[in-house]
């Protein structure tokens, strides 16, 4: 970005980390759009060092309350809804970090359904995301989130790659249920926080802080089980983000874990009218086509 310094971009970008966008905004009297330009100059230019920024998230939210006259079969009409659902809890880690982060409404903001100042911060960590990862996130968390940006005025965070475990879950295995909890039982993996059901979501609608706290550590829970999910099913990943792209190596890369620790292997990769080396990788057993061709033909398929 034409103009920006790195020490600019620094001093930015911490600044709206720990003080947030809008102070930021008067402290620097910039604009919104400046403030989100800086960080992602940041993102790109400076955080990054020639690594991807992953980010392992997953939302918990308000259920929607409303009026009805029957509880089976019935549609539920805008003059019922007495209030929509909102954020609740959103928790998160970078990759390979060992430390999760939450942010869970306060139990007056619970009661008021104030999730603003969540969703600004979450709206931050998306710009600052190179890859997010979830679980049935494409579907429902990030649509979630991108209906509270458009609500509070928010940009489109820049862009980012999105690789969602329920999905290659669903398209790789014939398990009996697709839930992430039945998956890592199969895996001998962690599992789900066990708790009280509707009973937990009613408690924080009420701003009960127990509940809120149960809450955080459910959501925490479920980041750290959908990473150790990731890295046991990362080879399976159908149109896994090419991290290769995000280092500067002579060496062959695993487009999956950006490992180096590569072997040939005896299988070929074949398209209508080429063929290419595999490489297997050691760490997480993906397979990475060679950039050349091994073989190629001159008359191609009709």
């Amino acid at each position: 970005m034409k103009g920006f310094n790195k020490e600019r971009a620094i001093e930015i970008s911490e600044s709206a980390k720990d003080l947030g966008i809008e102070d930021t905004m008067r402290k620097y009297d910039l604009t919104y759009s400046t403030i989100e330009r800086y960080i992602r100059f940041a993102k790109e230019k400076v955080y990054r060092n020639g690594e991807p920024r992953i980010l392992v998230m997953d939302i918990e939210c308000l259920p929607i309350v409303a009026t009805t006259w029957n509880v089976w079969n019935t549609n539920i009409a805008p003059i019922n809804i007495i209030n929509d659902w909102t954020m609740l809890s959103f928790s998160w880690k970078w990759l390979g970090d060992k430390e999760v982060h939450n942010l869970i409404l306060t139990p007056k903001q619970a009661k008021e359904r104030d999730d603003k100042e969540m969703v600004v911060r979450i709206h931050e960590l998306f710009n600052e995301a190179d890859i997010i990862i979830g679980y049935n996130s494409i579907k429902f968390d990030e649509k979630k989130m991108n209906s509270k940006f458009l609500e509070f005025g928010l940009a489109k965070p820049s862009p980012y790659q999105s690789i969602d475990l329920y999905r290659t879950v669903k398209q790789n295995f014939a398990n009996t249920y697709n839930k992430m909890d039945w998956t890592n039982k199969i895996l001998g993996l962690d599992r789900k926080l066990e708790h009280t059901g509707m009973k937990l979501w009613m408690d924080c609608h009420n701003g009960v802080k127990d509940a809120l706290d149960v809450m955080a550590e459910y959501n925490d829970v479920d980041v750290l089980i959908t990473e150790q999910l990731y890295f046991a099913i990362r080879g399976w990943i159908k149109n896994h983000p090419n991290l290769g792209l995000y280092y500067d190596a002579d060496t062959p890369i695993c487009h999956k874990c950006g490992s180096v620790h590569l072997k040939d292997s005896d299988s070929k990769h074949y398209t209508g009218a080429s063929v290419f080396d595999l490489y297997e990788c050691e760490d997480c057993g993906a397979y990475s086509r060679a950039k050349s061709r091994s073989h190629t033909t001159d008359v191609r398929p009709y």
